[in-house]
C-alpha cells in the first residue's frame, strides 16, 4: 500500500468490515478491498458491530466521520474542537445521517487545562458535546 492511499484503504477496510458484521452474506468490491459473497460467524453482539471512532483531525475528518464512522476521538491539542464538532454534524446532516448516537470522546491532559485546572477543562469539553474522555496519568 502506498502512503498516499492510506485513507482510501482505511475507508474500504472499515466498509468491508461493516458488511461482514451486518450481513448474513457479505460482499464488497473496492479498489483495495475486494471479496465475493462470504459468510462469517459469529457476528458481533452489538448490532452493527463495534463502534468505529476516527482518531484524527484534518479538513477531511468531517466527511470521513460522517460517511463511515460512528464517532470521533480527537486529541485536545489546542485547535477548534467546537468548530470541528459542528463541521461533523453539518456533514452528517448533509448526508442524511443523525449524530444523536455518535460517540464523541476526547483525549485531554493536564497540560491542556486552563488556569482553572483539569476539572474546568473537562467541564468545557462536556459543554462542547463530548460524552467521555481519556486523561493519561503518569505519576512522577
Amino acid at each position: 500500500m502506498a502512503f498516499k492511499d492510506r485513507w482510501e484503504v482505511t475507508r474500504e477496510r472499515i466498509l468491508g468490515m461493516k458488511e461482514i458484521w451486518t450481513r448474513d452474506v457479505a460482499e464488497y468490491h473496492g479498489k483495495f478491498v475486494n471479496f465475493d459473497p462470504m459468510w462469517c460467524w459469529p457476528k458481533p453482539v452489538q448490532a452493527g458491530g463495534p463502534p468505529i471512532l476516527m482518531g484524527a483531525w484534518s479538513k477531511w475528518v468531517p466527511q470521513r466521520v460522517a460517511e463511515y464512522c460512528d464517532g470521533w476521538l480527537p486529541v485536545d491539542a489546542g485547535f477548534d474542537l467546537a468548530g470541528a464538532i459542528e463541521a461533523i454534524k453539518s456533514e452528517a446532516a448533509r448526508r442524511g445521517r443523525s449524530t444523536d448516537r455518535f460517540d464523541l470522546s476526547v483525549l485531554t491532559a493536564y497540560e491542556m487545562a486552563p488556569a482553572g485546572g483539569l476539572e474546568a477543562r473537562i467541564q468545557e469539553l462536556l459543554k462542547l458535546g463530548f460524552k467521555s474522555g481519556l486523561v493519561p496519568y503518569f505519576p512522577r
